[in-house]
C-alpha cells in the first residue's frame, strides 16, 4: 500500500514509541525501550557468533538481564540470559531465569520448557526434566521428542 499515508504515520509513530521512554501498559511503569535495546544489542555482541567463552557468556547474560530489568515484560531477554547460563553449564542459574520467563506466561513455542528440562536432567532430576520436555513437545518444540525418546522412556 505505497500510497497509503496512514501507514507512514503509523511507522513514524512506532519509531517514536521505540526511541523514547514510554509507559508499559502491562506494568504502568515507564520503559526506556531504546536503553533496553542498547543493552540487548551489546549482549548479542558479547555472545558473539556461537564461539563465546565463559567470560563473554557471563557478560552477555548480565547485559540481557539489564535489558530485562529495563523492560520487565520482554521475556526474550530473560530467555537469552538463561541460555547464556545454560551454555556455561550453570544449570541452576539457567533454571532460575527460565522460571522467571515462564512465570510471565508469554512464550508459546516450548523453548524455555525444553531447555529447563535439559538443565533439570543435567542436575539429576530426570523425572522433572522429562515433565518439562513433554510440555515443550506439546507446544511444538521439535527437538523435545528426540530427548523424550532417549531419556524419558518414549
Amino acid at each position: 500500500f505505497p500510497g497509503d499515508s496512514t501507514l507512514l504515520f503509523r511507522r513514524n509513530e512506532i519509531l517514536r514509541f521505540m526511541s523514547a521512554p514510554n509507559a508499559n501498559t502491562n506494568t504502568g511503569k515507564t520503559v526506556d525501550y531504546a536503553l533496553a535495546q542498547r543493552y540487548s544489542n551489546e549482549a548479542v555482541q558479547a555472545f558473539g557468533s556461537g564461539v563465546a567463552g565463559k567470560d563473554d557468556l557471563a557478560k552477555a547474560a548480565g547485559l540481557f538481564l539489564k535489558a530485562a530489568a529495563v523492560n520487565p515484560t520482554d521475556y526474550v531477554q530473560l530467555e537469552n540470559a538463561a541460555i547464556c547460563y545454560f551454555n556455561m553449564k550453570d544449570w541452576k542459574k539457567a533454571i532460575t531465569y527460565f522460571d522467571r520467563e515462564l512465570s510471565l506466561n508469554l512464550s508459546v513455542n516450548g523453548k524455555p520448557e525444553y531447555f529447563k528440562g535439559v538443565a533439570l536432567i543435567n542436575l539429576g532430576q530426570k523425572e522433572a526434566g522429562c515433565d518439562y520436555l513433554r510440555k515443550s513437545d506439546k507446544k511444538g518444540w521439535k527437538d523435545a521428542a528426540i530427548l523424550i525418546k532417549s531419556n524419558c522412556g518414549g
